[in-house]
């Protein structure tokens, strides 16, 4: 066959690997069919609804400006990576190309399709652009006064903290307060940047870079610490649109074009182009994911972007594996990998979340072995004091953030899978197969509790997590008290940072409450003769092994 015939049928191959959402293989197809025949338009069309999508979807209309597929797929993509302006043009654009006369119903149906996608991001433009969400802006969102916020509050206890010595290491404080100190410094270079109208009537921006790094840092460390003032929102967007013109980032194209660019710009430009320009590019995608979950509410492009962070990363570890740290950047480190890593499991968390169960576009089995490679890799990779480790904990709370708490929130993410498990896989016949996860999931969370300092919120609300479980297992007394006193022992411990921060406003001093409140009936009843240790006795809300 000739290579235009070759290229056919491995288009038809993606095809139907594309309708059996087999979409890896599809796009392997597709890729393998354009390295035949590069000019065909609807070759990289097809293969930008799965792989480098904006980068695809463009080189489609570059090569058939009439293809309306293209535009449809470009405009598609643009949303995906949050371009909403771009989207409308694009949209507008795919419109355009369809037949103005006698079109077939398959014109009619894209015409549909695209008028549809253009209403929502005229939509989306009109309503978000300028904002930023409630969830951003802790103090108009809860009404907690300044010293309320918990890394204000660890701030304020670092010097008590340095007088205890090595005693003082153990508290959140020297996690979250050096991570609200990198968000405090990239807010101020997004609100030093200033824009001034040229003579001719062209605006200019006066901003120096450096935000994204100060802002994905801090997101690393604990995204907790995030907020933003709707008053920034328009500068934060000029910010990242400046770094990325500046240092030369990728926009549109994904992990496998970057890196074969990254490639031909190192023989020509050197690692004092390519370094910058990679980590702008993937700091970039990071900010748009924590973004699509914070402000959009759509875990599903947020994990794409986490997804995209982690592959070109990784990729890039291989291939440049004999270049000097110092040469390659921060971004490639274990600890940043690993960080990325932890918001992508955040985020898939979230994914499989809003849309729970046996048929999730995001199994709940990938989640469980995204959480074990990571405590594989923490287990592994622990530092060891030395002279030449860079990985070594420099500052107070380095290996806590890095280490600890990303392994310990794993360890909880493999805790929900077992909960989880038990409410969307197991059949209520099967008592023994229950309780054995329940019991999985209550040790796996005080594994997770145990990777908290005694102040931090999750050491107390993972306890209770433990706690859930046994109450669902049916658990006897003497097992469920002992958990509730040491629960009931950090809880003052915890508010003193944590008492407002969003999981405790919105659930967690409730729960806490109604739990020290049901310790007290169950120990008046052990008084009372009412009970012995070896009963079981939950409160209604945590009864049910499958709520």
């Amino acid at each position: 066959m000739s290579a235009s015939e070759d290229s056919l049928q491995l288009k038809a191959e993606g095809n139907a690997l594309f309708l059996e959402k087999k979409y890896v293989e599809a796009s392997e197809k597709y890729t393998s069919a354009i390295e035949l025949d590069g000019e065909n338009a609807i070759l990289w069309a097809n293969r930008a609804a799965y792989l480098d999508a904006c980068h695809d979807a463009k080189t489609a209309t570059t090569i058939d400006p009439t293809y309306a597929k293209a535009w449809g797929r470009l405009a598609s993509s643009f949303q995906e990576v949050g371009l909403w302006e771009a989207a409308v043009d694009a949209w507008k654009r795919a419109l355009s190309a369809l037949p103005m006369e006698d079109r077939t119903p398959s014109d009619d149906k894209q015409k549909e399709q695209y008028s549809s996608g253009l209403a929502k991001a005229e939509n989306f433009v009109r309503e978000n652009f300028g904002r930023v969400a409630d969830t951003y802006n802790i103090d108009d969102a809860f009404g907690a006064g300044r010293n309320k916020l918990p890394w204000v509050r660890a701030e304020n206890m670092l010097s008590q903290l340095r007088e205890k010595g090595p005693q003082g290491l153990d508290s959140c404080a020297w996690v979250i307060a050096p991570a609200a100190k990198e968000l405090e410094d990239g807010m101020k270079i997004i609100r030093d940047l200033k824009t001034v109208e040229t003579p001719g009537g062209i605006e200019m921006m006066i901003a120096r870079p450096g935000a994204l790094q100060a802002l994905t840092n801090s997101i690393v460390r604990d995204q907790r610490v995030f907020h933003m003032e709707s008053k920034d929102i328009d500068n934060y967007t000029k910010q990242t649109r400046f770094e990325a013109q500046k240092l030369n980032a990728w926009v549109t194209a994904g992990p496998e074009h970057i890196l074969v660019d990254a490639e031909v710009l190192l023989k020509t430009r050197g690692w004092d182009y390519v370094r910058p320009a990679i980590s702008t590019t993937v700091r970039g995608w990071m900010m748009k994911a924590f973004i699509s979950l914070g402000l959009e509410h759509a875990p599903g492009p947020a994990v794409q972007f986490y997804q995209s962070v982690v592959e070109l990363l990784e990729r890039g570890r291989q291939i440049w594996h004999n270049v000097p740290a110092a040469d390659r950047g921060a971004v490639f480190t274990d600890a940043f990998v690993r960080g990325v890593k932890r918001l992508l499991l955040d985020g898939y968390m979230q994914a499989y979340g809003s849309n729970p169960g046996k048929n999730s576009a995001y199994p709940l089995q990938r989640l469980y072995e995204m959480a074990d490679e990571i405590i594989k890799d923490v287990d592994n990779n622990l530092p060891m004091k030395s002279d030449g480790n860079p990985e070594w904990d420099v500052q107070p709370g380095d290996t806590e953030a890095y280490y600890m708490y990303t392994k310990g929130e794993a360890l909880a993410v493999k805790g929900l899978y077992h909960m989880q498990f038990v409410k969307h896989e197991v059949d209520m016949e099967g008592a023994d197969n229950i309780v054995m996860h329940l019991i999985k999931a209550s040790s796996l969370y005080q594994q997770a509790a145990d990777m908290f300092p005694m102040d931090e919120e999750k050491h107390c609300w993972y306890l209770y997590s433990s706690l859930c479980a046994l109450w669902r297992a049916k658990a006897p007394l003497k097992v469920t008290l002992p958990l509730i006193a040491k629960t009931r022992e950090v809880i003052p411990q915890m508010r003193s940072i944590w008492e407002h921060s969003v999981l405790q406003v919105k659930t967690g001093n409730m729960m806490l409450q109604l739990t020290l409140d049901f310790e007290d009936e169950v120990r008046k009843g052990l008084n009372e003769g009412l009970y012995t240790e070896d009963d079981s006795a939950s409160p209604g809300w945590a009864s049910d092994p499958k709520a």
